[in-house]
């Protein structure tokens, strides 16, 4: 997938925790494929588990995503199949005090957004907690995600709504010193409207 469909996965995101019964396709890393259906399709943050309802048996399985390669779902409001893949990801943005955070300690399912021939994209929802004077509010953000096809753990590199676009990305591409000039030109404005764009950028420049 190479155009960017923001819209549709943030909508998508915002009713992911309170799912129906809504029906999923699931290839495992073995080759076989299990539909059914799911009241909920997976956790936010560290996600890693299924339970589908076997269309044919009707039998209830639990699949881990160390079992799985895709997952398929069916969303009947946009009449869109949306798909997931588990990935080994950071489990969080990098920082000047960690530019290199620990991943999930199991693949976490995250939303294909870019497939170029070095670098890939994607989307993952998260959890946010906001403190208040007089109450706690829990809500959702997403964070974007790259994965260089030749390193094991896809890297974070931008949040819904953040700040500090440049400093951000110079402390995230600092590995990749052929992205220093692009990260230096960047137009942050257009990069809000896409941020995957920069990934985009990063794939035609490396080797």
């Amino acid at each position: 997938m190479k155009k960017l469909m923001l819209p549709f996965f943030l909508c998508l995101f915002c009713t992911l925790a309170t799912l129906g019964q809504n029906n999923v396709e699931i290839t495992l890393s073995n080759g076989k494929t299990v539909e059914g259906v799911t009241k909920t399709l997976f956790t936010v943050d560290d996600g890693d588990v299924i339970i589908v309802k076997d269309a044919k048996s009707g039998e209830k399985s639990e699949y881990k995503s160390t079992d799985i390669k895709r997952v398929k779902y069916y969303d009947s409001k946009s009449k869109e199949w949306q798909t997931f893949v588990p990935v080994m990801a950071q489990r969080m943005l990098p920082t000047v005090w960690n530019k290199n955070p620990k991943p999930y300690k199991t693949p976490v399912f995250l939303t294909p957004l870019y497939e170029g021939k070095n670098v890939s994209a994607y989307l993952h929802q998260i959890s946010t907690i906001t403190n208040t004077k007089n109450k706690q509010i829990i809500g959702t953000n997403y964070v974007f995600y790259f994965k260089v096809h030749k390193e094991d753990v896809a890297k974070a590199f931008w949040m819904g709504n953040s700040i500090g676009a440049k400093l951000m990305l110079k402390i995230v591409f600092k590995p990749y010193p052929i992205m220093k000039e692009a990260v230096s030109n960047l137009n942050t404005k257009e990069f809000d409207k896409d941020p995957v764009s920069i990934i985009k950028t990063f794939d035609e420049l490396l080797k």
